[in-house]
């Protein structure tokens, strides 16, 4: 287990390194390429210190689960395979639009997309929110489960509607 406040200072770690690199990358006039290295090393900083303040703070969580980390990795695929597809997703549109359309159809694709994100954010939060909760219940009460279930998805709906609403009524 991970305390929030090494895993955010971890994050932020791996932020600034990915803003230094961008900011010399683009300072430079560097390629595409070397954007994208500017994020995976980000990311390989903050998965570097995430390792090693888990083994620092918490060296009896770096041993292996009784069960087995291959079970582990069988469980957890769906997700990862769906937060993989997702950034695929968010990363080739863009790309795309620029392929077949032109630079302009990019900006109108990010800002609607800037506008529509907060949605998304909320979302989450509230999907988060609502988890452990029905973890707790999975196994307990499986009426309670689902009444609970049915709370998460009729409150992200009506937020969802009423954001989106108002997203069209601000509309020109």
């Amino acid at each position: 287990a991970m305390r929030q406040d090494l895993d955010i200072a971890a994050e932020v770690a791996g932020l600034v390194v990915m803003l230094t690199g961008l900011i010399v990358a683009v300072y430079l006039d560097a390629g595409l390429v070397i954007l994208v290295g500017t994020f995976v090393l980000g990311r390989l900083v903050h998965f570097a210190l995430l390792f090693g303040l888990q083994r620092k703070y918490f060296p009896f969580c770096t041993k292996a689960p009784a069960f087995g980390g291959l079970k582990l990795a069988q469980e957890a695929s769906p997700i990862g395979v769906a937060g993989l597809f997702g950034v695929l997703y968010e990363g080739l549109a863009p790309i795309l639009i620029a392929r077949f359309f032109s630079l302009e159809a990019v900006a109108v694709y990010a800002i609607a997309a800037r506008f529509v994100m907060p949605v998304s954010l909320v979302l989450l939060a509230i999907n988060n929110a609502f988890f452990p909760v029905l973890a707790q219940l999975w196994n307990s009460s499986t009426q309670k489960f689902i009444e609970v279930q049915q709370s998460a998805l009729f409150l992200s709906s009506c937020l969802a509607a009423l954001m989106v609403s108002a997203l069209i009524a601000g509309a020109p």
